[in-house]
């Protein structure tokens, strides 16, 4: 049985610190197929850079502006393809 795709969003904000451990903890996740998408609401500590140098497998939307939890989190449901 196919097991359909999950799509996980990560939304960030100056979150660097906190970035590698918690999308290594989603890449190894046994489950598959998985989509991760990480959207940066305009931080200002390197977090987008971190995420697009060290996880390429990962959908970063880098975005110009901080547009609040709910905006960012719904630009990224619009860009999953998840079930």
């Amino acid at each position: 049985m196919a097991h359909k795709l999950v799509s996980v969003i990560v939304l960030s904000y100056n979150d660097r610190p906190y970035l590698g451990k918690c999308l290594a903890a989603v890449e190894n996740q046994t489950y598959r197929p998985l989509e991760l998408i990480v959207i940066d609401n305009s931080s200002e500590d390197g977090s987008a850079d971190f995420v697009a140098e060290n996880y390429p497998r990962v959908k970063l939307i880098r975005n110009e502006e901080n547009k609040g939890f709910c905006r960012a989190h719904n630009e990224g449901i619009a860009l999953s393809r998840g079930e």
